[in-house]
């Protein structure tokens, strides 16, 4: 029997990480105990309360990341077998574990998935109208702000959470539910990954022991856990040259959320090797996602705004953790203004502001524009470059690379699970300067929605948002040149496993 097989919990990593994803469990149940209901915007704790789980979530949230930041080190250390796949394998199931006892805590965004679910599955339109939102018996665990917005989701996140109709409206047991349905197939996916690829550590380490992973996915419930569990089990038999089950995956993937078309290049490019097998590829792609799209859609269906309308609604959201924001906040401050409360909703808060600022609006517009068309250049040379080099590691870092552009740089709003369909693609394949940006963005990426446990009274509020904020928007500039400039032409520096297919 080997050391780490005798002492399973010697390392210092693992103890501060199962240590911190207890801490930020027992913190959504204090919040819970405190508060008496499991909504979370419009329900706070009293100050002292607040204050002191808001202090648990960040120490909490130091121990998961400092330990998983040593956890990454010694899994893309190939000098030394620090990190055993067994080792690996019970940190990550027994994180799993722990995070599923977690509470609503940071967003209600699970009861509004619910509230949609339950008015689709009696036939109301979710996709183009908010008029029968007050008739779900979710309703009242839905702020006032979010109960007048439409379903960005896609037809099968809503199938997926139909199974909270059976709680007849009690929500412990509707998310009990729901988190078994989606916890099942999570699992049969990860013990997949384990025995089809034994030895790609930094694989499974970047993905399923990742705590924005945990946190966001099997924590707190975000939908696109759904999505997540789809595309990795597509990668996984992609590099087992399983394609056309692969391509499915993805389509229904994409069909879960739209945002996971993102993750197409990867699709489109890993295993073929001529122009002609791309174009196959590529119509195989459309017709698997048109096939889905029609099949799950069918039910929903009220015509083009069913598809057009959700779109139309996301694109046209009050910038939100993005450059636009920051840049429309100072200009607001420096015309003695101040940003609509956020219980405006978005399209009048979108107004009140630009008429707040004036002329100074031509400013947010030409940062606006210059970060898109920075965004597009650097996408476009992404894609260049992986069709150029045409490797797998390459195709894997281009991926991951143009869904953090995307998402951080070219998205009217950003909320840290956008990261998620990105930790695939990292974990095939990094550089250095990649995983030091991931862990500060994963150290980040969460720390403005800490303030949703805090009441609005609460004095640490306006200041934790400016700097968290901040920081996040500082964050997605950072080693600008070494992740979009370098690392794709100069492929020696890439620290990548190569493809286990056989």
């Amino acid at each position: 029997m080997s050391p780490d097989e005798r002492q399973p919990f010697a390392s210092h990593n693992d103890r501060a990480y199962l240590a911190g994803i207890a801490l930020l469990t027992a913190c959504s149940w204090g919040r819970w105990l405190a508060t008496g209901s499991l909504k979370v915007d419009e329900s706070y704790p009293s100050l002292g309360v607040a204050t002191l789980l808001f202090l648990g979530l960040l120490l909490g949230w130091s121990l998961l990341v400092g330990s998983f930041h040593g956890i990454l080190t010694d899994a893309f250390d190939e000098q030394t077998a620090a990190l055993s796949m067994a080792r690996l394998r019970r940190l990550t199931f027994l994180g799993l574990a722990i995070a599923s006892l977690m509470l609503p805590m940071l967003s209600n965004d699970i009861f509004q998935l619910f509230s949609w679910s339950s008015l689709a599955a009696r036939g109301k339109d979710v996709f183009a109208t908010v008029t029968a939102l007050p008739e779900s018996e979710w309703a009242s665990y839905v702020s006032a702000r979010w109960a007048r917005t439409i379903c960005h989701y896609g037809p099968l996140t809503l199938v997926a959470a139909m199974p909270a109709a059976f709680a007849h409206g009690s929500p412990f047991a509707a998310i009990l539910l729901v988190r078994t349905c989606w916890l099942i197939p999570l699992v049969a996916v990860m013990l997949a990954s384990f025995r089809l690829l034994p030895s790609m550590r930094t694989f499974h380490a970047m993905l399923w022991l990742n705590p924005l992973w945990l946190l966001e996915g099997p924590g707190q419930l975000h939908c696109d856990l759904v999505g997540i569990t789809l595309v990795t089990a597509g990668v996984v038999l992609a590099m087992r040259r399983r394609t056309v089950v692969a391509t499915l995956l993805y389509a229904l993937a994409v069909v879960s959320k739209y945002t996971f078309v993102l993750v197409g290049p990867w699709f489109l490019l890993f295993g073929a090797t001529s122009n002609r097998q791309r174009a196959v590829r590529a119509l195989l792609l459309a017709t698997a996602i048109g096939a889905c799209g029609a099949a799950f859609y069918a039910p929903f269906w009220r015509g083009t705004p069913t598809l057009t309308a959700p779109l139309q609604d996301t694109f046209s959201e009050r910038p939100g953790g993005t450059l636009e924001e920051v840049v429309g906040d100072l200009v607001l401050a420096a015309r003695g203004r101040s940003p609509a409360p956020p219980s405006t909703t978005a399209a009048v808060a979108a107004a009140e502001d630009r008429a707040a600022m004036g002329g100074g609006w031509l400013v947010v517009a030409a940062v606006k524009l210059a970060v898109k068309v920075v965004t597009m250049g650097v996408i476009a040379r992404l894609l260049y470059l992986m069709l150029a080099r045409n490797r797998p590691e390459v195709t894997a870092l281009g991926t991951g690379a143009i869904i953090v552009a995307a998402v951080t740089l070219g998205a009217p709003k950003f909320e840290p699970w956008y990261l998620l369909p990105a930790l695939p693609f990292f974990g095939l394949s990094c550089t250095s300067a990649w995983r030091r940006w991931l862990t500060g963005a994963v150290a980040l990426a969460v720390l403005p929605t800490f303030a949703n446990v805090l009441p609005g009274t609460s004095s640490i509020v306006p200041i934790w948002g400016v700097l968290s904020t901040g920081a996040n928007v500082a964050w997605f500039f950072a080693m600008f040149r070494a992740r979009y400039l370098v690392p794709l032409a100069e492929t020696g520096n890439i620290d990548a496993r190569a493809a286990e297919a056989k």
